[in-house]
């Protein structure tokens, strides 16, 4: 087992899911993270992730065991994370019952989540509740710049799938 330093990210904890499609758990304990193989024990578990926000999940984090909810759903899950008027406590609390509720309707036991910053600790708290892991996706940002024919310069960011983060609590 090799133990990869994890500096600031070290006080999060990663959930065990592969990233990469590469065969491998990232797990953070205390300091580092451990890389799991589980190629050499002939299994390799993959946790279904519920996808609990306002984007269609990426290739990378379908690899990694995401699952977009159904079209319906789908529309249900972003009327219920996209705010358009002022919220007080108890409509935020209100709507991170419902998002649990909707994932926990599908036996999710982890949910991919992101949204209003203020929904976001709320909903850790209600789909933990319902026996559900919070996941916070985790990209790397990575800058193209493109040279135009008429010299000018288009400056492209892609976000490259890297894990998942759990929240405290």
């Amino acid at each position: 087992m090799r133990l990869l330093p994890l500096g600031l990210a070290a006080a999060l904890l990663l959930a065990s899911v592969p990233a990469r499609g590469d065969g491998l758990d990232w797990l953070a304990d205390g300091g580092s993270a451990t890389r799991v193989d589980h190629a050499q024990g002939g299994e390799s578990s993959m946790t279904l992730i519920f996808n609990l926000t306002q984007h269609t999940a990426t290739a990378e984090q379908r690899d990694a065991g995401v699952v977009d909810l159904p079209p319906a759903e789908a529309a249900r899950r972003h009327a219920l994370l996209t705010f358009t008027e002022l919220p007080d406590a108890a409509a935020v609390t209100a709507r991170a019952h419902a998002l649990a509720a909707l994932a926990a309707s599908h036996g999710a036991t982890a949910a991919m989540i992101g949204g209003a910053p203020f929904l976001m600790a709320p909903l850790c708290h209600a789909l933990l509740n319902a026996g559900i892991q919070p996941l916070f996706a985790f990209s790397q940002r990575r800058v193209e710049e493109h040279r135009r024919p008429d010299g000018t310069v288009e400056r492209v960011a892609l976000f490259q799938h890297e894990g998942f983060v759990r929240p405290y609590g």
